[in-house]
């Protein structure tokens, strides 16, 4: 690492790496993290702003983006979704029991970013 950089967070590097994707128009659809991306308000709400979509792991009560100028708690977002929606994937063996992901979504990723 060169002298003159200084720290800077792993949601920071995220978003410079994001942003020179972008600018070398590497084709991607969503950007997608763990909880300790999801938990930084501030990389939510750039890459909301930034018209990114992504998917990120985070508590359940964070306030998310719900909609134009909304937004709410994603408890409360959970808790919308139909029973039927939900389908749990395996995220790898580990002990005692295999990781699990819920998923509750049925949307259309959209267009690729060019």
């Amino acid at each position: 690492m060169p002298d003159d950089v200084g720290f800077v967070t792993k949601p920071q590097q995220a978003r410079t790496m994001i942003e020179r994707a972008v600018a070398a128009q590497v084709p991607f659809a969503w950007f997608t993290a763990d909880e300790a991306f999801g938990q930084n308000p501030g990389l939510r709400d750039w890459l909301h702003e930034q018209d990114i979509p992504y998917v990120m792991a985070t508590r359940n009560d964070d306030e998310v983006p719900a909609g134009l100028h909304t937004d709410r708690p994603v408890k409360d977002m959970i808790a919308d979704i139909r029973a039927g929606a939900w389908q749990r994937l395996s995220c790898g063996d580990g002990p005692p029991r295999p990781p699990g992901l819920r998923l509750g979504l049925d949307a259309d990723p959209g267009p690729v970013r060019p």
